[in-house]
């Protein structure tokens, strides 16, 4: 997705203090960014807005992959849309404490499901089963498996505390958990073995570091998740290498608040809340 981007973002910085050289570029003009989505030649961003249950004016905004708004608000009046992902010519949306499922040529809501219990619905990654996707929902700790006709249950037994992002590759659901103490927050990552056979699965945890991390995604051996940095310091992009068995921050500068992000080989594109921006970095790695 390198060669889409270069044309179209509205400003551009070369990195200092990382191996190699790197570029980043920026949209604007965004309200509370949450994560990026790709299908085909198009973009989707979901957007919070003012976060407000009782004035809902969350939205998902539809752009080309040059980088043309098709329609800032594709979709309109959802509650909290964070987390979405692309299966069987839909776009489900994490929304609170519900999963909405959008016709992409229509728009037309075709899958709704209110989730009981749940309050903070975070992200969606397909199970690559052809029958379900999970569901993460920060507030309880659990991952749920939800079928396209509409059952769900929680994938594990006992809640993991914060859990946020997923990512799903080799059969296995990679997560990471945003940390709950605000002066030094610690998070994890680890992964659950999905099979088809069983239900309720063991969580396996693979590396720790201090943050709020939220979004994940995997390359090869590394493992890349968003940290929505504090007060004191801004986020910042970590790499979790499982060969050398060590974690480190990749990338530091200009991220307020980054959410889920979007991996294409060396390069991201990372919504950050803070200040209504999506930044794309080149050569991550």
């Amino acid at each position: 997705m390198r060669k889409i981007f270069f044309a179209c973002f509205l400003i551009l910085t070369a990195s200092a203090g990382f191996a190699g050289t790197r570029f980043e570029y920026e949209w604007v003009g965004f309200s509370a960014p949450q994560s990026v989505c790709a299908f085909g030649r198009y973009l989707f961003i979901s957007n919070l807005g003012n976060g407000d249950k009782n004035n809902p004016d969350g939205y998902i905004s539809k752009l080309t992959d040059q980088g043309e708004i098709v329609d800032k608000y594709w979709i309109s009046g959802l509650t909290a849309p964070r987390g979405m992902g692309v299966m069987n010519n839909r776009l489900y949306v994490a929304d609170a404490g519900f999963v909405r499922g959008f016709n992409l040529l229509t728009r037309k809501e075709e899958f709704t499901l209110e989730m009981p219990e749940t309050e903070k619905l975070i992200d969606i990654e397909s199970l690559h089963d052809g029958v379900s996707f999970a569901v993460t929902d920060s507030k309880n700790g659990l991952i749920y498996r939800v079928y396209f006709n509409g059952d769900f249950y929680p994938l594990i037994l006992e809640p993991i505390e914060g859990v946020s992002g997923l990512y799903f590759k080799s059969r296995k659901l990679y997560f990471c958990t945003e940390g709950s103490d605000k002066d030094r927050p610690v998070s994890r990552v680890g992964y659950l073995k999905i099979r088809v056979s069983r239900n309720e699965v063991i969580p396996y945890f693979i590396g720790t570091a201090e943050g709020r991390f939220r979004g994940i995604a995997v390359e090869d051996n590394s493992i890349f998740v968003t940290d929505r940095g504090s007060s004191e310091r801004p986020g910042r992009i970590f790499c979790f290498d499982a060969d050398e068995n060590m974690m480190y921050p990749i990338w530091d500068r200009d991220l307020n608040l980054p959410g889920d992000f979007l991996m294409d080989g060396d390069d991201v594109l990372v919504p950050t809340e803070g200040d209504g921006k999506i930044k794309y970095i080149s050569d991550i790695h």
